[in-house]
């Protein structure tokens, strides 16, 4: 389907996003892509007939998302990036609508364009212990582990699995996607980190940067976390929506990256491996705090203080004695 504009203000601002949020993406690839995206050959022809019809109203609902979802894959495929910073670049962009994209929406196409790509092939949704989030991914090739909502391997007889009657929709585990708590970092940045101390997020006054959750972040001075670790919110309504709306007044109005690896800790039927827990000594993954308070809503805030160590099954070393190399994690 082509999509028709009345000028070529949003191509034009939609093709600066994507250059700017995708790397080493030029501008004149990034129209290229915007053209293809939009249903156009190249972007000379975009600019001959964008207004040759009426405008195109503005995708909603159902048609929101598969111009979504065709649209990052055309997008990933013509700029030869992944289909995880196509679609961010693309709902920031703003090309198929003026407004954001419900997060639902941004869930949604995310598990259709694994789907489409084969990246969850070989594995259904099926029903499991509500405890364990309700639903959960199981390969056609060994039904004794469970990959559950909670973002957690399970075995299945404890899981309870049942195979559903109707095919269930895929899902994304929001211990992937939401923010477990902040870092202050020396730079007066915050970043994010997931629930498995992954980075997810730096903001530092203009929009929230998308990081690479497999790197290590430099400049930690202090912690704080948004949930006590043996009270998850995936379970209540009320708290999802509140670590919904934690997010939206951060000004997050995407994925992070870790949700793109997801494939990846479903046929390893694993949580993402942490990258930042082994700083710190025994009982402290932060080293022992100066300073420790709770707020009413069960977050907790540390200082950090003496030098963290490099913890392992084999013991520990200072941390100032590992390589740079092993400070970033698969």
């Amino acid at each position: 389907m082509r999509i028709h504009f009345p000028n070529l203000s949003r191509p034009k601002k939609a093709a600066k996003t994507f250059a700017r949020l995708l790397p080493d993406v030029a501008l004149a690839k990034a129209q290229g892509a915007v053209a293809a995206a939009c249903g156009y050959r190249d972007w000379h022809e975009l600019e001959l007939c964008h207004a040759r019809e009426l405008a195109t109203p503005d995708a909603t609902g159902p048609a929101l998302r598969q111009a979504a979802i065709d649209a990052t894959l055309t997008v990933a495929k013509t700029l030869g990036v992944g289909d995880g910073p196509a679609q961010y670049a693309l709902s920031a962009s703003r090309l198929l609508c003026a407004s954001d994209w419900p997060f639902e929406d941004h869930l949604a196409v995310r598990t259709a364009c694994l789907r489409r790509l084969g990246e969850l092939d070989g594995y259904r949704v099926v029903e499991i212990d509500p405890d364990w989030g309700g639903v959960g991914y199981l390969s056609d090739r060994d039904d004794t582990k469970v990959y559950s909502r909670r973002g957690q391997p399970v075995w299945s007889k404890e899981a309870k699995v049942t195979l559903p009657d109707e095919a269930l929709p895929d899902f994304v585990p929001p211990r992937i996607y939401l923010p477990y708590g902040k870092w202050t970092m020396a730079d007066d940045s915050t970043v994010l980190f997931s629930r498995d101390y992954k980075p997810m997020w730096r903001l530092a006054g203009g929009e929230p940067e998308r990081l690479d959750s497999r790197v290590w972040v430099d400049g930690i001075i202090e912690q704080e976390t948004f949930w006590v670790p043996m009270i998850d919110p995936y379970k209540d309504p009320a708290r999802m929506r509140a670590q919904h709306e934690r997010m939206e007044a951060f000004g997050i109005k995407g994925l992070p990256e870790l949700v793109d690896r997801m494939p990846s800790f479903i046929r390893g039927l694993r949580v993402p491996p942490p990258t930042h827990y082994a700083y710190g000594q025994e009982g402290y993954p932060f080293g022992p705090p100066i300073l420790s308070l709770r707020g009413p809503d069960g977050g907790a805030r540390h200082r950090l203080a003496g030098r963290g160590y490099y913890v392992t099954y084999g013991g520990k070393r200072p941390w100032d004695e590992v390589p740079r190399e092993l400070r970033t994690f698969g």
